[in-house]
């Protein structure tokens, strides 16, 4: 087997004079390691104030390149850190000079985390200048417009200079930067909390220096910077010097690892869910057998005219309502029956809603607005009966007796893979030709706790409730690869959206009257 090659020291510096200029007053560090926090590589300029070549020390771990065996060493810790997945920011101290450094994991292609990469830069220089601003105002000038982050001094609200970076983060020029109120660029809902903040830091009180801040950019797009401020000596005058970093990106990535955490979680729940009342049905399903065995025995063993019959048959008919209710726990979990044929949704609304209509509220407007010509879909026709059903009647439960209105609409449709957003159950990969259902109603319509829990078995809000409803609609979609999604609020009323996989299309049938009718 070939030997692997040896670990690059690093890409080559550049020889242009604004970047040697660069590196001569803002010395940077890059590192790589692998995950036994060996040194893959090691470079630039900054290695030269401790009289380090670049590569020197590639192939050492980092214990052995600082010479310790304390893990709490800070560089050391910031990238066992980021070997456990963090982004970490640290400032330190190596041979009396001062370093501010961001240390990042290395994923491969699968996600994992592979590594960790860090960048150190020399912030030695900066300290001194905005400790002596007014004396060494050039030497800060020099830094700060080569500077990756944005970089701006105000007094009140009035900005007094801004750097390169601080144009590329607002999409505004110098000049318009400058004759222009910092707060402008602010979100407006955070202006004045910004303007007092800026104003008692230059009055020399003790106000947060670090803080995230949305800003407008001057082509009217919101983006979030994190910025770090303090107080310094400017012209003479007392001002706020103020560094920032866009972090959007940052803040959107950890809003969508926070989403599929979520959804994770919910998908756990509904499986730990699931394989309890499969287990639990199926334990119940053997004694309604032995129950519904014993109590037929009976019967055919009494005389027609024995008084015990009548108890006998009572206990046979509740045994057989019993298994009803295993059926529906069995479905929820996805352990149900499933005979599978070409179905009509449209034709299953229709059928559906012609059954519940005398047991639906007297004061609920029933209507109709089913597509014609679906595309079949590959299901269950009594299991998509019972969803239909269900959301009709937990819509008529709803509207809570009072005059109201239930719509049910069918259509056809596509989804992309992955578009289906946030509050959808079910199968999440579903992709490419649906059929929608979707039941709306115009009731008291439900808070966010009631809605994350409306699937969960056993849980209703209704007196004498058993719960089981919603949850055996989840398990249904489930068993027919689809998702499912509520919108609902307070006072709003509450939609229900059901996307199923299309099979082939289907000739469009006849229009008849009761599909754009209303019922009721």
């Amino acid at each position: 087997m070939r030997e692997p090659p040896p670990a690059s020291p690093g890409p080559p510096l550049g020889t242009d004079a604004h970047l040697r200029v660069l590196l001569s007053r803002l010395p940077v560090v890059f590192w790589t390691t692998d995950r036994e926090l060996r040194l893959t590589s090691h470079y630039g300029s900054g290695l030269a104030v401790h009289g380090i070549q670049p590569g020197q020390f590639v192939g050492k771990t980092l214990l052995e390149r600082f010479g310790t065996e304390d893990r709490s060493h800070p560089v050391i810790a910031a990238q066992t850190r980021a070997l456990a997945g963090e982004s970490v920011s640290f400032e330190c101290e190596l041979r009396d000079r001062s370093y501010s450094a961001q240390v990042e994991p290395l994923r491969d292609a699968s996600g994992a985390v592979s590594g960790a990469i860090g960048v150190a830069v020399d912030v030695t220089e900066l300290r001194r200048a905005t400790e002596g601003l007014r004396e060494s105002e050039a030497k800060f000038r020099a830094l700060a417009e080569t500077m990756p982050v944005g970089i701006c001094i105000a007094k009140g609200p009035r900005l007094l200079y801004v750097n390169p970076e601080s144009e590329r983060i607002t999409g505004y020029g110098r000049e318009e930067l400058l004759r222009m109120d910092a707060m402008e660029i602010v979100a407006p809902e955070a202006r004045e909390e910004t303007l007092q903040r800026a104003l008692a830091r230059q009055r020399g009180e003790d106000v947060a220096s670090r803080y995230e801040l949305e800003i407008v950019r001057k082509d009217g797009q919101r983006r979030w910077t994190e910025v770090a401020a303090t107080r310094v000596q400017f012209g003479g005058e007392s001002c706020s010097l103020a560094t920032s970093v866009d972090i959007t990106e940052r803040r959107r990535a950890a809003a969508e690892r926070a989403r599929m955490e979520a959804q994770l979680h919910q998908a756990r729940k509904l499986e730990s869910l699931g394989i309890f009342a499969g287990g639990l049905a199926h334990d119940f399903n053997n004694l309604l057998a032995a129950i519904l065995g014993n109590a037929r025995l009976a019967l055919d063993d009494l005389p027609e005219d024995s008084p015990a019959r009548v108890p006998v048959a009572n206990l046979e008919r509740a045994a057989r309502r019993a298994t009803e209710l295993t059926a529906q726990m069995l479905a929820f979990s996805g352990q149900g029956r499933f005979a599978a044929s070409p179905v009509d949704l449209s034709a299953v609304a229709e059928e559906s809603a012609a059954l519940l209509e005398t047991v639906l509220s007297r004061k609920a407007a029933l209507r109709l607005d089913l597509a014609e010509a679906l595309p079949r879909l590959s299901g269950d026709p009594s299991q998509l009966r019972q969803v239909v059903m269900n959301l009709l009647k937990n819509a008529s439960d709803a509207l809570g007796g009072k005059a109201g209105e239930i719509l049910v609409r069918t259509a056809r449709g596509s989804v992309a893979r992955g578009s289906l957003g946030p509050g959808w159950l079910g199968e999440t990969a579903i992709e490419g030709p649906i059929i929608a259902l979707e039941v709306t109603d115009t009731g008291a319509g439900m808070d966010a706790e009631t809605r994350e829990r409306l699937f969960d078995p056993f849980f209703t809000t209704k007196r004498g409730g058993r719960g089981l409803g919603l949850a055996v609609v989840l398990g249904i979609v489930r068993r027919h690869h689809g998702a499912i999604a509520v919108e609902s609020a307070p006072g709003r009323g509450t939609t229900v959206r059901v996307f199923l996989p299309a099979g082939g299309a289907e000739p469009p049938r006849p229009p008849t009257r009761r599909r754009a009718a209303a019922k009721r």
